[in-house]
């Protein structure tokens, strides 16, 4: 292989080479991260997601509740491998428009 010029090494040791070096660097990292997170989701919540929709395509209301169940188990062990437990997901505990009723009147 043959030695660089002097110039080009004044120039890759420059500010501006640095910074694209770091920004490349990051993006890498990033988007490794980015692949990792979604295997990790799609082997966490992927089987739960899909008997979501069944349960919403049958209008199954028990399996509703039971797919979120353990859809919701799934997003907090994906949680937990990314040593992000501190995000938790859990049944609604109240009805966002309490001011409305939606049954048949």
């Amino acid at each position: 292989m043959r030695k660089p010029a002097a110039n080009r090494w004044r120039r890759s040791a420059s500010r501006g080479a640095r910074e694209k070096i770091a920004m490349k660097s990051m993006f890498a990292v990033l988007f490794a991260a980015l692949l990792l997170a979604a295997g990790l989701a799609q082997q966490h919540v992927g089987g739960a997601i899909s008997g979501l929709e069944k349960a919403i395509d049958g209008k199954d209301h028990e399996a509703f509740v039971s797919a979120f169940d353990r859809l919701s188990a799934g997003c907090n062990a994906c949680h937990s491998t990314l040593d992000h437990a501190f995000i938790v997901i859990q049944r609604p505990v109240l009805v966002p428009y309490s001011d409305q009723n939606f049954s048949a009147q």
